[in-house]
């Protein structure tokens, strides 16, 4: 019976705790000071891994003209490189464009940007799924825990260059596109000549992202057009120019004669002889693996809110889980694309687990928080989700410190080498990353590895090698 009596007045302790925490932080003034110190704080945070984040592969390559030797000086030059790209390596243009344009800007500068972008990123989210509610900093919170926590390939797509473009930006700009769709579900707004005529060039840029990021659109921004029709008995202009602009978009990516000049050398690399079903079956099931891989936690998740919703959603009249399907939807559509690519690695995952954050977002959302029980199992998952932050944080900054310590001394012993007339060089102390915090893979013992050919040419050296 003692025992009993304890239980009752720890949760009885717990819930007093949470009922005054909840008073103090309900206060409009206190709500919106916290929502700022979430931005603030995450910014600083996500500044100090950009910086410490080196560049490396790709971004080697960027800082080069098509000859691999010449560094790119100018926009003209990125366009050149560009253009050159399109027809020997693939049609991701508009982000490409983007992580050239950081790398010109200067690391330090780039990483300062690519910062605020990520913040744009999770505002745009907070935005896109809590439309017409209250200022809510719980859900600002919750957006940066789940990307931290759930994106598998949190380096190589937020703090690394090339990869930020790739996934991070091309993200962002789809889902800034995907924005007024999703509010004209939820409450039509109005509709003008001018806004169409905006839309058909923006949905191209949209279109012109990430190949199945692109298809997700295409079948996300169909799906919404049908809603509109069947449900106001109309399709506002903007709505059908976005459409066509992300269908022409897509295509001038996924037509680029890079792409087929590059799958064609993959091919004869490794001597693959099966028919185009056979490629495609086991295409099929590498990206149904990547789905149960990389994003079975995110979809569990998902489920999990829904039945919460179900229970304890507010009481409205707009289509919200309408809306979540639409984005798990993309989600899946997404996956299925990949099926056309001969890897799925974590990185190609990072927009299709952002569909599903959006979709669990809008019902977290739109949950009655004037329930306790609501209040009680967020507040307490958000705390725990701190804690493991915290810990998760410090094991990803001492990696990168690490790592960070040794890539400075190399590039001093190089730059000290070069007065000397040194141009070849050989390291023996090899980085092994640890975490999904850190896209490096340690340059290969054979000076003539794609790895070591690009940091020679960016660092003008001959050779380097590292034992």
């Amino acid at each position: 019976m003692l025992k009993a009596d304890k239980i009752y007045n720890y949760k009885e302790s717990l819930c007093s705790t949470l009922h005054k925490a909840d008073s103090f932080f309900g206060k409009p003034l206190v709500k919106r000071v916290c929502f700022g110190l979430i931005i603030v704080s995450s910014f600083i945070l996500i500044y100090i891994l950009n910086i410490l984040h080196p560049i490396f592969g790709d971004d080697w390559n960027y800082c080069l003209l098509p000859d691999g030797q010449t560094k790119v000086k100018s926009f003209s030059d990125i366009l050149y490189t560009q253009y050159e790209h399109y027809f020997t390596w693939g049609g991701r243009t508009v982000v490409h464009i983007i992580a050239q344009s950081l790398l010109l800007a200067g690391i330090s500068i780039g990483d300062f940007i690519n910062s605020l972008v990520y913040i744009a990123f999770t505002l745009v989210i907070y935005y896109m799924t809590n439309q017409s509610n209250k200022v809510r900093p719980s859900l600002l919170l919750s957006i940066n825990l789940l990307i931290w926590f759930f994106q598998p390939a949190f380096g190589s797509t937020i703090l690394w260059i090339t990869g930020s473009a790739n996934y991070l930006w091309g993200t962002l700009i789809i889902l800034c596109f995907l924005v007024p769709y999703t509010k004209q579900a939820l409450s039509p707004n109005s509709n003008s000549y001018l806004k169409a005529a905006l839309f058909f060039p923006a949905g191209i840029i949209a279109g012109w992202t990430n190949e199945n990021m692109a298809v997700a659109l295409i079948v996300m921004l169909t799906t919404f057009v049908i809603y509109y029709k069947v449900k106001y008995k109309q399709i506002p202009l903007w709505a059908i120019t976005g459409l066509i602009g992300a269908v022409i978009g897509c295509v001038i990516m996924i037509a680029a004669p890079g792409n087929y000049a590059r799958m064609n050398n993959v091919l004869s690399q490794e001597h693959i002889n099966e028919s185009f079903i056979v490629i495609f079956i086991g295409r099929f099931a590498a990206a149904i693996a990547g789905y149960y891989y990389f994003v079975l936690v995110p979809t569990f998740i998902f489920a999990l809110t829904l039945c919460f919703y179900r229970s304890f959603g507010k009481k409205t009249d707009k289509p919200i889980v309408f809306v979540a399907a639409v984005f798990v939807l993309g989600a899946i559509v997404a996956t299925l694309a990949m099926s056309a690519s001969p890897i799925f690695p974590g990185r190609a995952a990072f927009g299709i687990i952002t569909l599903f954050f959006v979709a669990i977002c809008i019902l977290y959302a739109n949950l009655d928080f004037s329930k306790a029980l609501v209040k009680q199992v967020i507040y307490t998952t958000i705390v725990f989700g701190l804690l493991f932050f915290i810990a998760d944080y410090y094991r990803g900054y001492q990696e990168l410190k690490n790592a960070e310590k040794i890539l400075q001394a190399r590039a001093s012993v190089i730059e000290k080498g070069k007065k000397e007339g040194i141009k070849d060089f050989v390291f023996n102390d090899r980085i092994f990353p640890e975490g999904r915090f850190f896209h490096y893979f340690e340059l290969s013992y054979d000076p003539n590895d794609w790895h070591n050919r690009m940091f020679s040419a960016y660092y003008e050296i001959n050779s380097v090698v590292v034992k």
